[in-house]
């Protein structure tokens, strides 16, 4: 197959594709990878820039830049590769997304920060994106876009030209564009599962996104895009449901096992595994979006925080913050609270996004 090519290509080609296959120790599968780590690092830090501008450039609010990173970070300390330096970083775009470049680069655009209600929610962006980043499948599908064209092969082999970045900016731009393949948007999915888990975030918050996610996806924009060409968006919220009460009556398990100093039998129920409620810093989380630009540019809103107070509905705090009670559904809505009648009084204190 290879006879056609010179000698010296031959040369340089055979024992790569001999010593690319290799035991991923995130997937502990056994795949083809010709991009090496210090390679892969290299292309994400070369592409970050360019990403960023095409998705608007980075949003200018330092406190919630700051604070997306903090969340992030949480999660590189129990990740696969937590010896990469990670950047969490908020672009200005209103579409609904979140993308992860090689080597440890993660984007979140504002307006899918809009959407989410708490940060357990968030971390399950991000877990997802550091999931991808750990199983390396950016690389991955890189080494199989390149996989037929032996002379770049080799050319890559060789050191960067222009060809090479030519063909890395393409497949990028389809990656973010398309997503990955249906099993490695499942394994990002039950990676990033893990990641928040152990970070201490509630793992049920990961289907109850994807089931706002489902409610969100109307349009060829943003996340519907995202969701169009991954696997379909009910068999995700399966599968990380089942996963996630699978790690909580694990753990039930163990704490009953270790109150009986590991002797006798610790079964767990339905219904202690429904009660389970873990950490989704719901207060944290909504404070920071207070001043997000929401919409787009030419047309801008911000979003607003309203603390309930005693004796409010959706129809009183319509009217009295936006003197209009016909946007009472419309809150009710944003807030993932539609379940509620506009005249239902609302829980003092709870923080509400409004948009002005």
């Amino acid at each position: 197959m290879l006879s056609f090519l010179p000698a010296l290509i031959r040369i340089i080609i055979i024992p790569l594709l001999l010593s690319a296959c290799s035991v991923n120790p995130a997937t502990l599968k056994r795949e083809f990878n010709i991009v090496s780590e210090e390679k892969e690092i290299r292309l994400g830090r070369n592409a970050s820039y360019s990403v960023a501008q095409s998705f608007g450039g980075i949003y200018e609010d330092d406190y919630l830049q700051k604070y997306i990173n903090k969340v992030g970070q949480k999660l590189v300390k129990v990740c696969d590769r937590s010896y990469l330096q990670y950047y969490f970083q908020v672009v200005d775009s209103p579409i609904l997304n979140a993308f992860a470049l090689p080597g440890g680069y993660v984007f979140i655009t504002r307006g899918l920060l809009a959407e989410l209600e708490n940060e357990a929610q968030l971390a399950s962006v991000l877990g997802h994106e550091i999931g991808h980043i750990c199983a390396r499948h950016s690389a991955i599908q890189l080494s199989e876009a390149l996989g037929y064209q032996m002379v770049t092969l080799a050319a890559l082999a060789a050191g960067p030209n222009a060809g090479e970045m030519l063909t890395v900016a393409t497949s990028l731009s389809q990656t973010m564009r398309l997503g990955y393949s249906r099993e490695r948007e499942f394994q990002a999915d039950a990676m990033g599962l893990k990641f928040m888990y152990k970070a201490g975030y509630d793992p049920m918050e990961v289907s109850n996104f994807l089931i706002q996610l489902s409610k969100m996806s109307s349009g060829l924009v943003g996340y519907s895009v995202y969701t169009a060409t991954h696997p379909d968006t009910f068999d995700r919220i399966r599968e990380t449901r089942n996963k996630a009460k699978l790690m909580v009556a694990l753990d039930l398990t163990r704490d009953k096992l270790n109150q009986k100093n590991s002797s006798g039998e610790a079964g767990v129920t339905r219904e202690e595994v429904s009660a389970y409620q873990g950490n989704i810093f719901e207060d944290e989380y909504i404070s920071h979006l207070d001043g997000l630009l929401y919409g787009s540019r030419e047309n801008p809103s911000r979003i607003r925080i309203y603390v309930v107070e005693e004796g409010d509905t959706f129809t009183s705090i319509a009217e009295k913050v936006l003197e209009d009670k016909d946007q009472a559904e419309k809150i009710a809505e944003f807030n993932d609270m539609d379940d509620m009648e506009v005249d239902d009084c609302l829980q003092p204190g709870k923080k509400l996004k409004i948009i002005y």
